[in-house]
Formats: C-alpha cells, sequence, structure tokens
C-alpha cells in the first residue's frame, strides 16, 4: 500500500463531512496496514499521518482520527502499537487533552490510554504506557472501567497477515491462485485461502472485530464454539437457580435438546411424511370425484322431471282435444 493510498482511505474515514464514523474505510485501512508489502507505508508512517488528524484543528477530525488510531491499535499488531507507545507521541495525547480540546476528544483520548493501560500492563515494552496512565492519575484524571472489547482481551492482537506475494495456493484446499481465483485473508488467523474456503463471516470480540468479518471455514466452526460455550456459560453463572453438583456434572454437559436422529431415520421419517401426503392428495381427488358424479346426477334428476312433467302434460292435452267429425264424401 503506498503512501497516497493511505491517505487517500485515512482522508475518507476522518472526513469532517461524515456524519458517523466510516467504519468500512477504517477496517479497509487496518486490513492494507497488516500486508507487508515493500510498497507499503511503514507502521512509523502511518501513525505519524494519523497524529497530524488527531491535531487537526476541526473537532470532527480530531476525533475520527482518534476512533483510526483505537481500531489501528486493535487490529495491527505490535508494529503500531511500537509506535504509538512512544513517549513523545503519548505526551503529545496528554497535553491534547490538558489543553483546549472539546470535552469529547479529551474524554475519547482518557479512554484510550486507560484502555492501553489495562491491556499491555504486563507487557515490559509498554511501561510508558503505564507511567503516562499514573502521571494522569496523579492530576486527577478519573479513568472509566475498561470493558472486555475496549481492552481487547489481554492484548490479544490479530495475527499479521501472510504476505500476498509468499502464497501460490490456498491454505485449506490448495486450489491455484489466478485470474479466476482471488486471495482473500482470514481475519482470525492472517492465513490467505479462496473465496470458496474464506466465504464465512464472524465476528472477533477479542481482536476488535465487533461485526462480522470474513473468516475461513476452520476459524468459522472455533469461533462458533467459543460463543456456544461462551453462552452456556453464561447460562450456567452466578443467577443460575440449578444446584452446583448439577452444573459440574457430566450430564449437565451433555445436550438436553432432544436426541439427534442418524440420516437413515431421517430418510425413513421423510418417506413417511411423503407417502401420507401422497395419500393425502389420493383421498382428496376421490372426493371431488364423488363430488362431481354426484352433481351430474342431480343435473340428471333435474331434466328426468321436467321430462316427465311435459309427457303428463301433453297426454292430458290429447284427452281433453275434441277431434272434428269429418264426412266421408258420397259416392
Amino acid at each position: 500500500m503506498s503512501k497516497a493510498e493511505f491517505d487517500k482511505l485515512l482522508n475518507q474515514s476522518t472526513s469532517s463531512g461524515n456524519l458517523e464514523p466510516d467504519w468500512a474505510s477504517i477496517m479497509t485501512l487496518c486490513d492494507l496496514l497488516k500486508r507487508r508489502d515493500k510498497n507499503m507505508v511503514s507502521a512509523k508512517g502511518a501513525v505519524a499521518l494519523i497524529k497530524q488528524k488527531i491535531l487537526d484543528k476541526n473537532e470532527t477530525v480530531s476525533l475520527y482520527g482518534l476512533l483510526v488510531l483505537e481500531a489501528c491499535m486493535k487490529n495491527c499488531g505490535s508494529r503500531i502499537h511500537q509506535e504509538v507507545c512512544e513517549r513523545h507521541f503519548l505526551n503529545d495525547l496528554r497535553d491534547l487533552s490538558r489543553g483546549g480540546c472539546s470535552r469529547p476528544i479529551k474524554e475519547k483520548i482518557i479512554e484510550l490510554i486507560g484502555s492501553w493501560n489495562h491491556a499491555l500492563q504486563s507487557d515490559s515494552r509498554y511501561r510508558i504506557v503505564q507511567e503516562t496512565y499514573n502521571a494522569m492519575k496523579g492530576e486527577g484524571i478519573h479513568f472509566p472501567p475498561v470493558t472486555e472489547s475496549e481492552a481487547f482481551l489481554d492484548a490479544d492482537t490479530a495475527p499479521d497477515w501472510v504476505p500476498d506475494t509468499e502464497v501460490s495456493s490456498c491454505h485449506m484446499c490448495r486450489a491455484p491462485f489466478g485470474l479466476s481465483t482471488r486471495k482473500h485473508h482470514c481475519r482470525n488467523c492472517g492465513q490467505v485461502f479462496c473465496a470458496r474456503c474464506s466465504g464465512k463471516k464472524a465476528a472477533i470480540p477479542q481482536y476488535g472485530f465487533e461485526e462480522d468479518v470474513r473468516v475461513c471455514d476452520m476459524c468459522f466452526k472455533k469461533l462458533t464454539l467459543r460463543a456456544v460455550g461462551g453462552a452456556v456459560s453464561h447460562e450456567a453463572g452466578g443467577d443460575s437457580e440449578l444446584p452446583r453438583e448439577y452444573l459440574t456434572s457430566s450430564l449437565f454437559r451433555e445436550s438436553q435438546g432432544p436426541p439427534q436422529r442418524n440420516e437413515e431415520e431421517e430418510k425413513k421419517q421423510q418417506e413417511e411424511e411423503e407417502l401420507q401426503m401422497a395419500l393425502a392428495l389420493s383421498l382428496s381427488e376421490e372426493e371431488a370425484a364423488k363430488s362431481k358424479q354426484k352433481q351430474v346426477c342431480y343435473v340428471q334428476c333435474i331434466l328426468l322431471s321436467q321430462a316427465d312433467v311435459e309427457m303428463q302434460f301433453f297426454n292430458e292435452c290429447m284427452l281433453l282435444f275434441v277431434w272434428p267429425v269429418v264426412p266421408f264424401p258420397c259416392e
């Protein structure tokens, strides 16, 4: 990614004309930053350009610049961490929060430094973050409680993407890449896959992806199982009224739903349902035919009755009719 491309995405992400954050441009920028191509802008250069947006006099541009910085810290790995967690950069953020910036910008800076301190406090390389945090706290700054997604789960960061130039086939099916088979990176493992092996999407909260993003089939299964396990753990938490012995037993870990049927039983059940459907259709057709036959018989009866009445009337008229006596002519 060249500097011109990075500038274009950064301008789109921090435009003062945006009524809301342009997350599509922000995530595209993060995705491109992960690629270690020769023509890509360096992490140092990217952070310097983002810093210019943060120090912009326009409040909207500055606030969107902080959002871009937050996304890069969550998704772009240690290369961005090392550039942001420099003394001069953190001092610039601290000075901006103490200066005449607006309240939303000040609150966002405090939130970011608090979350970075929580996430990186166990890494000795980033002690300057803890020093800045303690210094601001000594000045009477109140840091809000850090949520799990803000701290990206104990400094979990998305893995670096495998460079496109080093891959010639799909990591899963080994299909060769070409004009008709494009390369796609999994946001969870960083490997390169074809579209067929990476067509699913899932949220990855530990890497800052709250919305669904592209993942490979293997990672999709892992993330789905993790989400289901988390939901079960939450359901079985302190608010559960079930006995503790039951929650820790093997019976609770078993499926509580209806027993699963194998393919043969499902096929047999489907055949029975189709047979029942055919019988129902046959009966309905037979009833319709009988109903139609009854209607025809009824019409015939009406026609015969009318014919009988007409014949009786004719006979009565014949009896009442007086035939004239015509004498035979004499010879």
